[in-house]
C-alpha cells in the first residue's frame, strides 16, 4: 500500500501562514537561501527578517526607545549581544538599518524612562536563543541594567539556551545566585 503525500509549495499557502513559517526560521543563512528563491521572498525577508536575527550593540546605543515603539521587531531576534566601551574596537555593532535613523542619544546614566524601555524590549524578545553580556573584565555594571534586561529575557524567552556573561566573580554571585537549569550552555 503506497501512501501519497500532497506537498503544497510554500508560496501556495495563505500569506499569514507564510509569514509564520518565515518567523520560525532561526538562521540568517537559511533565511537568505529562502530569500534567493524569489523576488517576492527577497523583498520581504531581507529588510524585515535577516536584519532582525542578531543584535549586537553598545548598551547605551539608544536602541531601547525605537525597539519599545516597534515591539513586533523584537520577537524576531535570536541573538542579543551587548558590548561595552573596551570592546567597541573589536566588534562591529549590528543594528537593523530601518531603525538606525530612529536611534537617540542615550543618557550616560540609567533613567527610569530608559529602564522601562529596557523592560518592555527584553520582555518582547520571545524567540531569543542566545544572550551575551560582554563587559570590561572585572568592571561591575554601574546601574541595574543587567538585572532589568536579563530578568525580562528569562521571564519571556522559553527558547533561551545560551548565556555568556563576562563579569567579575563577585558580580556573578550577585547576578547569578542560582544556575538556570534550562540553559544548554552558559559561560560566566
Amino acid at each position: 500500500m503506497s501512501s501519497s503525500v500532497n506537498r503544497v509549495p510554500l508560496e501556495d499557502h495563505p500569506l499569514d501562514i507564510q509569514h509564520y513559517i518565515i518567523e520560525m526560521i532561526d538562521s540568517a543563512e537559511d533565511l537568505l537561501a529562502l530569500a534567493l528563491t524569489s523576488k517576492r521572498y527577497r523583498d520581504f525577508i531581507i529588510p524585515f527578517h535577516i536584519q532582525f536575527r542578531s543584535l549586537s550593540c553598545p548598551l547605551a546605543s539608544g536602541v531601547w526607545e525605537p525597539f519599545a515603539m516597534n515591539r513586533h521587531f523584537c520577537k524576531r531576534f535570536r541573538n542579543l549581544e551587548f558590548l561595552f566601551p573596551r570592546h567597541y574596537d573589536h566588534c562591529d555593532p549590528t543594528i537593523p538599518r530601518c531603525l538606525l535613523s530612529q536611534l537617540i542619544t542615550q543618557p550616560k546614566h540609567l533613567t527610569e524612562e530608559t529602564a522601562e524601555y529596557m523592560r518592555v524590549v527584553s520582555q518582547s524578545m520571545e524567540s531569543l536563543l542566545s544572550f551575551k553580556w560582554i563587559a570590561a573584565r572585572f568592571s561591575p555594571p554601574e546601574d541595574d541594567s543587567f538585572n532589568i534586561i536579563f530578568g525580562g529575557i528569562v521571564q519571556s524567552c522559553p527558547s533561551l539556551s545560551v548565556v555568556w556573561a563576562w563579569m567579575s566573580p563577585n558580580d556573578m554571585k550577585k547576578y547569578f545566585p542560582v544556575r538556570y537549569p534550562f540553559l544548554r550552555e552558559s559561560t560566566f
